[in-house]
């Protein structure tokens, strides 16, 4: 029996697509990706319910709405903010690709997702700082075995 595990984080990489639109032609690897801060999930199904207030019909109308990657970098460096927040770090939506490779398990790739990202610092003695990224899909997403 075959065991379909995905287990750890080998690497991600990302590239943010041009201002026209092209695809981006070379991936970045991300630095250090924060232990256990990388999921990939389908969204939850948006449900919406219609009903007459003449009779007694109902109509029920339930939509899928993507996946979403989400994951911590630690410790981010200038240029990883700047590729995930827009170069003045305002945090806008950026459009990226990415590759994730798991340590055992298939590798995933998503051709495009929205992003947004934030910074989050805790000041204390056992602070530290993590960009939280956060893709939504908006293209194709494939597994395909590691090579």
């Amino acid at each position: 029996m075959t065991i379909n595990a995905t287990m750890g984080i080998k690497s991600i990489k990302y590239g943010a697509y041009a201002a026209n639109g092209t695809a981006p032609q070379s991936l970045t690897e991300v630095s250090d990706v924060y232990q256990d801060s990388a999921s990939f999930v389908t969204n939850d199904a948006t449900t919406t319910e219609h009903k007459s207030e003449t009779t007694a019909k109902r109509i029920v109308m339930a939509t899928k709405e993507g996946h979403k990657l989400t994951f911590s970098i630690m410790d981010p460096t200038q240029a990883e903010m700047q590729a995930f927040m827009g170069s003045d770090l305002s945090g806008g939506s950026i459009e990226m690709k990415f590759e994730v490779t798991p340590v055992v398990g298939k590798k995933l790739t998503i051709t495009s997702a929205m992003v947004t990202a934030k910074i989050n610092t805790t000041y204390s003695a056992k602070g530290i700082t993590l960009l939280d990224v956060e893709a939504n899909t908006t293209g194709t997403i494939s597994y395909a075995d590691q090579a």
